[in-house]
């Protein structure tokens, strides 16, 4: 049975804090741990 992941507002910050700081020195990389982030947090559902 699948469950619902919610990302809270923490979460997101914290998300995009990450992948903002890893861009000033290389934006490739991060969109490549962005990507990877969600791809990841959609098994969650899942998979818990």
């Amino acid at each position: 049975m699948a469950r619902k992941v919610i990302w809270s507002d923490e979460a997101i910050a914290d998300f995009a804090a990450i992948v903002s700081y890893i861009a000033a020195d290389n934006r490739t990389a991060a969109e490549k741990l962005g990507l990877k982030i969600f791809d990841r947090t959609r098994l969650l559902s899942d998979f818990p």
